[in-house]
């Protein structure tokens, strides 16, 4: 099958690419390829939606660490 990841060596890496071969496959008639190529791109929109969800908990829970801590900190010297 024309269109799938072994075409020239090299698997297409971002969503767009994977569209535009779906694309390509539907033009070319050939509706399997066509679904494998849209169900990956599917496939890596969310996984990038989830990278990124977690990397901002990551972040906001670093944040909330960190104000956390300072409160501590800022209470304890007050005590002496």
């Amino acid at each position: 099958m024309r269109g799938l990841p072994t075409d020239q060596g090299r698997c297409p890496v971002i969503p767009a690419e994977h569209i535009e071969r779906a694309k390509d496959d539907i033009a070319h008639g050939q509706p399997e390829a066509a679904t494998a190529h849209a169900l990956i791109a599917i496939a890596e929109l969310l996984s990038a939606n989830v990278v990124e969800t977690y990397a901002a908990g990551v972040l906001a829970g670093g944040e909330a660490t960190a104000t956390a801590v300072g409160a501590l900190l800022n209470g304890v010297g007050s005590g002496q």
